[in-house]
C-alpha cells in the first residue's frame, strides 16, 4: 500500500555493488610454488674456475667453465646475459603489478567513499523527511486531541452544572425537612412536657391523697398499737435483749438464743419487728415512686446526680474525707427540703448509691465498710427524719439487715422468690448471679449496715440507731433456725462490730459467742464458710478478744 507521508515510498532504491572485475588487477601473480627459484651456483672444485649451468634445454648448448686464466667455456656469455635479461623483465613485471595494485586500492577507496557518501546523503533526506511526517502527524493528532478535550471538557461542565443545580436542590429539600422536623420535634416536646407536667401534677395530688389516707390510718393504728404495745414488749423481752453500753456490767439477763425446735417457721419475727419492716419497705418504695417523676426530668436529674454520685464514690477510711464527704451530702439534703420530689431523689440516690459501692467495693474489701457506715451515721444523726427510709433501702437491698429469712410461699415462683431474696439479673443474658456471687453482695451490704451502728462514736456524733441495734440484731438471728448463708452472716457481722461489742458487753457477749460455737455451729451446713466461723470463734476462744480489722477507727 502506498504511503502518503514520503515521496520515496512510491519506488524501491537500489545501491549498487562494484563488480568483482573492478576490484581484480590486469596481472597474476603467481603462487610461491610456481616461481622459479634462482639456481645456487657451483663450487668451483679447483682454484680460479667458475662454472656455468647451460640449462636443460635441447636447443641450449652445454654448460661450461672459464678459468683465471683467460681459458674460455663455451656459451657462457650468453646465457648469463639471458639470465639477466630474464631476471629484469621479471623485476619491471613486479614494479607494473605493485603499480596496478595501488592504482586498484586507489580507485577502490574512491568507490567506497563515493557509495559512503551517497548512502549517507540518501539516509539523511529520508530522516528529514520521515521527520517532517512525524511532525506533520503529531500536529494532526494534538489537533484532533485538543478537539476532543474541548468537546469532554464542554460535557463535564455541562454535567457539573447539573449537578450543582441537583446538589442545590437536594439541599434546599433537605433543609425543608429539617426544618419540619425540628418544628415537629419541637410540638412533640413541649406535649410532652405538658403531658409530664400534668402527670406531676396528678401524682403529686395523688401522693397527698395517699398520705391523708395514710396519716388518717396510722392514727388508728397508734391507737390500736397503745393496746397491743404491752403485750408486744412482753413477747419481745423474750427474744430481743438489748443491753444498755456502758463500762459497767450488764445487770440483765442473756438472751436466750436456742431455737425452740428445728421445724421452727425461718420467716419467724417478733410482732414489733414485723411491722416495723413492713413500715420501712413501704417508705422506701414510696421514696422511690417519688424519685421516678424527678428521673423523667433531664434537668433536675443533671444537676442533682452529680451532687450525691461524686461525694459518694469519694469517700474512703479517713475522718478528713468522712466529714468532709458527709457535710457535702448535708448541704445538698438541706437544700432540696422545699422540694419533696426532689428531697426524695437525692435520698434515692444516696441509698442506693452506698448499696452499690457495699456491693462491690466492700464485698471485696471489708476494711472500707467503715468509711460507708460514718458517713451514713454522720448524715442521719443531723437529718434523723431519713434513717427509716435508709433502713428501708437496707431490707431492699439486702433482707438479712432485718434479718430476714425471706420463706417461699406455695403461690411464689421460683423468680419472684429470687427477687425477694435480692438476686440481681445479669445484663448480658437475663440470668440470675451465681449463688457465691449473691452471697458475697450480701456480705458487704450487712458490713455497711453493720459499720452504720457501730461507728456512731467514731465521727463525734451521737445516732439514735446506735449499737445496741447490733445486739438486737445479733439476737434475732440466733433466735431462728439457721440457712446456708447465716455462716457467712454470722462472720462479717463478727469481724466488723465483734471487736465494739466485745468493749461495751464483756461477759454477756462472750456467753453469745460461746452459744454461737457450742449450739449453732453445729447446726450449720458443712462448708467453706463454716470453717471460717469456726476458726474465729476458736481464734476469740484462745485469745479472749477480737482484733478489730484495719480502719476501724478512721486513722
Amino acid at each position: 500500500m502506498k504511503d502518503s507521508r514520503s515521496p520515496y515510498r512510491e519506488k524501491e532504491v537500489y545501491l549498487s555493488i562494484p563488480s568483482p572485475s573492478i576490484l581484480a588487477s590486469p596481472f597474476r601473480i603467481p603462487p610461491s610454488s610456481e616461481r622459479i627459484a634462482p639456481k645456487t651456483p657451483k663450487t668451483p672444485s679447483k682454484p680460479n674456475v667458475f662454472y656455468y649451468d647451460a640449462g636443460s634445454s635441447d636447443e641450449e648448448e652445454e654448460g661450461g667453465s672459464i678459468d683465471t686464466y683467460g681459458s674460455f667455456f663455451p656459451n657462457l656469455y650468453s646465457q648469463k646475459a639471458k639470465e639477466n635479461n630474464d631476471r629484469s623483465r621479471v623485476d619491471e613485471a613486479a614494479e607494473k603489478l605493485k603499480e596496478w595494485d595501488q592504482r586498484r586500492n586507489q580507485e577502490a577507496n574512491q568507490l567506497s567513499r563515493t557509495i559512503d557518501e551517497e548512502l549517507t546523503r540518501k539516509m539523511e533526506d529520508v530522516r528529514i523527511d520521515v521527520m517532517q511526517d512525524y511532525l506533520n502527524y503529531s500536529k494532526e493528532k494534538k489537533k484532533e486531541n485538543n478537539t476532543k478535550n474541548s468537546h469532554q471538557s464542554t460535557i463535564q461542565k455541562t454535567m457539573e452544572a447539573i449537578k450543582s443545580a441537583q446538589l442545590k436542590e437536594y439541599e434546599e429539600k433537605r433543609k425543608l425537612i429539617e426544618d419540619f422536623e425540628k418544628k415537629e420535634e419541637e410540638k412533640q416536646r413541649i406535649k410532652e412536657e405538658k403531658e409530664k407536667e400534668i402527670a406531676r401534677e396528678k401524682e403529686k395530688k395523688e401522693l397527698e391523697a395517699k398520705s391523708k389516707v395514710e396519716a388518717a390510718q396510722k392514727a388508728k393504728e397508734e391507737e390500736e398499737k397503745k393496746k397491743k404495745q404491752e403485750a408486744a414488749t412482753e413477747e419481745a423481752k423474750k427474744t430481743l435483749v438489748n443491753p444498755p453500753i456502758s463500762t459497767e456490767k450488764p445487770t440483765i439477763p442473756s438472751p436466750s438464743i436456742q431455737p425452740s425446735n428445728s421445724n421452727a417457721d425461718p420467716n419467724y419475727l417478733p410482732l414489733s419487728a414485723s411491722e416495723i419492716y413492713e413500715r420501712r419497705i413501704a417508705l422506701a418504695n414510696e421514696i422511690t415512686a417519688k424519685a421516678k417523676l424527678v428521673e423523667a426530668d433531664s434537668n433536675l436529674k443533671r444537676e442533682i446526680f452529680p451532687k450525691v454520685n461524686v461525694p459518694v464514690s469519694q469517700i474512703s477510711n479517713t475522718m478528713e474525707q468522712v466529714t468532709k464527704k458527709s457535710q457535702q451530702l448535708l448541704q445538698l439534703l438541706n437544700s432540696l427540703r422545699s422540694k419533696p420530689e426532689c428531697y426524695a431523689y437525692a435520698q434515692h440516690l444516696l441509698f442506693t448509691k452506698i448499696n452499690e459501692q457495699a456491693s462491690v467495693q466492700v464485698s471485696a474489701h471489708i476494711t472500707s465498710c467503715f468509711g460507708f457506715g460514718a458517713a451514713l451515721s454522720y448524715v442521719v444523726s443531723l437529718s434523723p427524719d431519713i434513717l427509716d427510709s435508709l433502713l428501708g433501702y437496707f431490707h431492699l437491698a439486702c433482707p438479712y439487715t432485718l434479718p430476714n429469712y425471706v420463706k417461699k410461699s406455695k403461690d411464689m415462683t421460683e423468680a419472684e422468690h429470687k427477687d425477694a431474696l435480692g438476686f440481681k439479673k445479669r445484663a448480658l443474658d437475663g440470668a440470675y448471679e451465681p449463688e457465691d456471687t449473691y452471697t458475697n453482695r450480701m456480705g458487704g451490704i450487712l458490713a455497711v449496715y453493720t459499720a452504720f451502728m457501730c461507728c456512731n462514736e467514731n465521727v463525734g456524733v451521737k445516732s439514735n440507731y446506735g449499737i445496741e441495734n447490733c445486739w438486737t440484731w445479733l439476737a434475732r438471728l440466733l433466735n431462728m433456725p439457721p440457712q446456708k448463708i447465716t455462716a457467712t452472716l454470722l462472720t462479717v457481722f463478727l469481724k466488723v462490730a465483734g471487736h465494739k461489742m466485745h468493749r461495751a458487753y464483756g461477759k454477756q457477749f462472750k456467753k453469745l459467742m460461746s452459744t454461737i460455737q457450742k449450739d449453732m455451729l453445729p447446726m450449720l451446713e458443712e462448708g467453706p464458710s463454716k470453717t471460717r466461723l469456726t476458726l474465729f470463734c476458736q481464734d476469740f476462744e484462745k485469745a479472749g478478744q477480737i482484733k478489730p480489722l484495719d480502719g476501724w477507727d478512721l486513722r
